[in-house]
């Protein structure tokens, strides 16, 4: 904790300077405007306007033809906010089949180069202002509940072949609950986290 002097400002204000490695850290300048929010005897400060944090990280995948091996990384590497993953191996674009496989679990994941033979890159980016996780689990729960729909009518005999409707509604729950881990994981940015 810090102490800063009151300074007195005209007849009816009083002022407070902030510390600039906060300023800095949520990219203010001078003359830009911060909210104020008051809690009983204590005054909140926030950035006036909140922005997405927008780190240009990257992550290096080495791949060696074990598809299982590289499902997990790029969910390690999608879920802890790495907006780049660069899969690198011999003659990788001959996999990219079922790379485009691996991507199907994966929202806003997108190949943007694969003009080399032994490099392909993805490219991950989310505007956290369009995004709503309560709507987003809401959507995995109404997809739960048409999946034991699905299943109590095929015992009943209303329906006779689910594996294929079954297979698609799993894979938009992977998909969203991927989301929802990345976006998470993402809110532990004080920023973001004020956005969400």
């Amino acid at each position: 904790m810090t102490f800063r002097k009151i300074i007195g400002f005209g007849s009816s204000s009083f002022v407070v300077s902030l510390p600039k490695s906060w300023v800095q850290k949520n990219g203010l300048k001078k003359g830009d405007a911060v909210a104020l929010e008051e809690e009983g005897n204590f005054i909140k400060f926030s950035p006036g306007t909140l922005k997405q944090t927008n780190t240009n990280t990257e992550w290096k995948i080495h791949f060696d033809g074990n598809i299982k091996k590289l499902k997990s990384e790029v969910l390690y590497a999608y879920i802890n906010n790495y907006n780049t993953i660069i899969i690198l191996g011999k003659n990788v674009h001959k996999y990219l089949g079922d790379i485009n496989n691996i991507l199907k679990d994966f929202m806003y994941l997108d190949v943007v180069d694969q003009t080399s033979k032994d490099k392909l890159i993805l490219n991950t980016s989310i505007n956290l202002y369009d995004i709503s996780i309560y709507d987003t689990l809401r959507r995995m729960d109404r997809i739960v509940i048409s999946m034991s729909e699905d299943v109590k009518n095929y015992l009943l005999g209303k329906e006779t072949n689910i594996e294929e409707l079954l297979k698609n509604k799993e894979e938009n729950i992977n998909k969203l609950c991927n989301f929802v881990f990345k976006t998470l994981k993402g809110g532990f940015n004080p920023n973001d986290r004020a956005i969400l």
